[in-house]
């Protein structure tokens, strides 16, 4: 049990157990020979789950309850290095994107969410 805010009992108290996973995959071309591509690719996956019980307040119990996250993400860049004369430039660009999925059981009867 912690106390959210410091070491104040006034919020309240609640003990989480919680898990993570994590998978990440990861691709670089910085040894190419071509000016334009310095490609580098990034996938993730994260599963994190959160069992929450025995909270207390001064208000009275908040309730347990089990939820979680799933997230997908993605990140693809690329620098291309070209000069004009007595000048060297380096132009960085990309996409990326990211979709997150809460999932959500109350031990109030309240259902999933």
């Amino acid at each position: 049990a912690y106390a959210q805010t410091g070491t104040s009992a006034m919020f309240g108290n609640v003990d989480r157990k919680v898990l993570d996973q994590t998978a990440v995959l990861a691709y670089e071309n910085a040894d190419s020979d071509n000016p334009w591509v310095d490609l580098k690719v990034n996938l993730s996956f994260s599963d994190t789950t959160v069992s929450q019980s025995n909270s207390a307040t001064l208000l009275g119990a908040i309730g347990d309850a089990d939820y979680g996250y799933r997230t997908w993400q993605a990140n693809i860049e690329n620098t291309s290095e070209f000069d004009t004369g007595a000048w060297v430039h380096y132009l960085t660009y990309g996409v990326q994107g990211s979709f997150q999925e809460r999932t959500a059981n109350s031990t109030r009867g309240g259902g999933t969410a």
